[in-house]
């Protein structure tokens, strides 16, 4: 198994450390140290030598079933593992329409992962982060500036499966998000909320419903101040709820994600289809394209269309 350089040095200081206490500890060193007069002969110092390996050997076994131990329990991966929150993925090409204010083409990804902090029973507590970025790298005029990037750290308790007869595996989660774009007034855009999350999965079909109650922020307080609602209309283009239906067949893979402010009649919706590339494993192609209000939260109250091509890096793990 590989180690980094900084965990070799640590592991080789503690094993170090380890064999000091063990020497410290023998008897044989004990005895030695009270009698320091005695003479030392070859037989005295093999004598300790096999208990201070004697002892290491126990040491050594000890942790081995250990180790062991956590493994059968699962405990290791459940502390450790990472696991693709939302699709990670790469655009080198999109287009934008109508496209004021940049360039048409732009790069853009997602970066998205979750880890389990730890568990109650049958239930689960995580935290994610995800970031989605619009890069502008075709604009060499202006020193390709990111445009807009969006960060969206969550905290949410997973509940166990839930298979119903007929109607596939069930399962919700209960949390709270935040979501910004990091800039200073006027440019700043941010909400935070407390969601639901429903997943049905059932044979080829996959269903998310994600429902949210936006937490309020003051419209008063002046324009230039940083603890006034940045957005206070931003559920009259996302509505109050998010929809997806994803389809899979083989390494084929289509989703169309929706959101609909209803007495607005506002929306957005986003449509991504992933293939398989030959000889490149796990990464997949994508094309995605979005036709609608929000596609960043810089353009929450803007529609805009928009299709890009790229890769495919790691899909969204969902159970």
């Amino acid at each position: 198994m590989y180690l980094p350089k900084q965990t070799r040095l640590t592991s080789i200081f503690m094993f170090s450390l380890m064999l000091m206490g063990v020497t410290f500890a023998s008897p044989a060193f004990s005895q030695s140290s009270a009698q320091t007069s005695a003479p030392i002969t070859d037989e005295n110092i093999f004598d300790a030598m096999n208990l201070q390996i004697s002892d290491l050997k126990e040491t050594i076994v000890d942790l081995q079933e250990k180790l062991a131990q956590s493994k059968e329990t699962g405990e290791e991966s459940k502390n450790f593992k990472i696991y693709s929150h939302k699709p990670n993925y790469i655009l080198p090409g999109t287009w934008t329409v109508p496209s004021e204010n940049r360039m048409q083409q732009e790069i853009q990804f997602q970066l998205s992962f979750r880890q389990q902090l730890f568990e109650h029973g049958d239930f689960r507590f995580f935290y994610s982060y995800s970031q989605k970025s619009f890069f502008q790298f075709y604009d060499g005029k202006n020193s390709r500036p990111f445009r807009e990037t969006n960060y969206n750290p969550e905290i949410f308790v997973r509940t166990p499966n839930y298979r119903i007869e007929n109607w596939g595996i069930w399962q919700f989660d209960l949390g709270y998000e935040h979501e910004s774009n990091g800039q200073r007034i006027p440019v700043s855009r941010s909400w935070d909320r407390t969601i639901l999350r429903l997943f049905v999965v059932h044979d080829l079909l996959t269903l998310r419903y994600k429902i949210w109650y936006r937490f309020p922020e003051s419209r008063d307080k002046p324009i230039d101040d940083p603890a006034r609602d940045d957005n206070p209309d931003i559920e009259e283009y996302y509505g109050k709820s998010q929809l997806t239906i994803q389809w899979e067949w083989n390494d084929f893979r289509i989703s169309l994600m929706g959101r609909y402010a209803v007495r607005e009649k506002r929306g957005g919706l986003e449509a991504n289809l992933s293939f398989p590339i030959a000889g490149n494993g796990k990464m997949k192609g994508l094309i995605q394209y979005w036709d609608g209000y929000g596609e960043s939260l810089i353009d929450y109250n803007r529609h805009i269309n928009k299709i890009g091509i790229g890769v495919i890096l790691a899909e969204g793990k969902i159970l």
